[in-house]
């Protein structure tokens, strides 16, 4: 669980980091009869190393607000991930999709959309040999997976991602390219596939 100062859920709003099933430090804090405070999860997906995605509850579950008096601690109930949502097992945690590459080869990949480059979440073109390069896919990017497909360069071999269908929110499209085979492993960003998360 992350908690911030603000609804913006900014750099600038932290407060701090409570580790699942965890207290966090003592914290000085101004005092007031309603101080708000505004949380989000923080997620790793079984799976899946070094790799996080963040859940705010989209209901009154996702804030606080607390009376704080002076030289008098106090202590703030943060709600376990599946109390923010009616049906735990079902929901997903997500608006957005995922796709990561794990470029296994001895040669640069890159993901294209059409003819187009798709800049990874760092801004830059592609993966080098040994690399992990994630994308993020929000609705409005979310179209037939057989647009995407993933170029090996110097070789011409192509591979399209997803021969039919199309990507579905939620969701971690994980792809593995050995220097031979794409393999895909798929992750719904559900409570089942969660490895940790600050505050479940």
């Amino acid at each position: 669980m992350v908690v911030y100062s603000s609804f913006l859920r900014d750099n600038n709003s932290f407060i701090v980091e409570v580790p699942a099933g965890g207290v966090s430090k003592e914290i000085e804090w101004t005092t007031g009869t309603s101080v708000p405070f505004f949380f989000s999860y923080k997620m790793s997906l079984i799976g899946i190393t070094d790799f996080t995605v963040n859940y705010t509850a989209d209901n009154e579950w996702n804030q606080t607000y607390i009376r704080i008096d002076a030289d008098k601690k106090t202590n703030i109930i943060i709600p376990a991930i599946a109390e923010t949502m009616s049906s735990p097992t079902d929901t997903f945690l997500s608006n957005n999709s995922y796709i990561i590459i794990q470029n296994s080869s001895s040669r640069s990949t890159q993901l294209n959309r059409g003819s187009a480059v798709v800049s990874t979440n760092n801004n830059t073109e592609g993966a080098n040999p040994g690399e992990r390069v994630t994308y993020t896919l929000k609705s409005t990017d979310i179209r037939t997976a057989s647009f995407y497909s993933i170029l090996v360069m110097g070789t011409g071999t192509s591979f399209t991602i997803l021969p039919t269908g199309s990507f579905e929110l939620g969701r971690i499209y994980y792809f593995n390219y050995t220097g031979r085979d794409l393999n895909l492993e798929i992750v719904e960003i559900k409570i089942a596939n969660l490895m940790e998360c600050m505050g479940v």
